[in-house]
């Protein structure tokens, strides 16, 4: 596990993370014109073969620009500092549609497919609750065939969360955790969050 960092370092660093993904986002969403296409589905063939033998919930954000897929880990350390992460693979975008004047705190779902360290595999292992999940969380499909087949999930209660993902308990920043599925044989978390700039 990483050493823990102080507040003041753990501050910037957020506000470098929310600046960065803020960047990326806004080269869509603040170039959109007031003729930006509704909300589409982001449902695709290269998503369902991979991924039949899981049951997701339905996909439910709505989606008013293209969303590529991050492969960077640091997309998601950022937020979750105490997490190892090996590989990652995540999608951010606005949850607001362009067409209409943006709101005072601007809000961003954000969904990831992380491979963990064993380490924070141990930690996170001694904390979830041990039924195995029968539908996983509502992942986007783009990122749905980044999960490993054959692999068991569990939940982790985000209370328990915290301490293990370096993440700050919701509603006290600009960060919260809002799914963490943990599939311990694979190394592999599905990670669902919100974002508030």
């Amino acid at each position: 596990m990483s050493t823990t960092k102080t507040p003041m370092r753990r501050r910037a660093g957020l506000a470098a993370a929310l600046a960065s993904l803020m960047s990326v986002l806004c080269v869509a969403a603040c170039t959109a014109s007031p003729s930006s296409p509704p909300p589409r589905s982001t449902t695709g063939p290269s998503t369902q073969a991979s991924t039949a033998a899981y049951d997701f919930s339905p996909f439910a954000e709505q989606t008013y620009e293209q969303v590529e897929v991050s492969d960077d880990p640091a997309r998601v350390t950022a937020f979750l500092p105490e997490l190892n992460v090996s590989e990652a693979h995540s999608m951010a975008a606005s949850r607001e549609d362009p067409r209409s004047i943006p709101g005072p705190d601007p809000q961003y779902w954000l969904n990831a497919v992380v491979t963990l360290e064993q380490d924070s595999v141990e930690a996170l292992a001694e904390r979830v609750d041990p039924h195995e999940l029968s539908t996983l969380p509502a992942l986007a499909p783009e990122l749905q065939q980044y999960v490993p087949s054959g692999c068991t999930f569990t939940r982790l209660p985000l209370k328990n969360a915290t301490p293990i993902t370096g993440a700050t308990p919701a509603g006290t920043d600009s960060f919260k955790l809002t799914a963490f599925s943990l599939s311990a044989d694979c190394s592999t978390a599905i990670i669902m969050a919100e974002i508030v700039f």
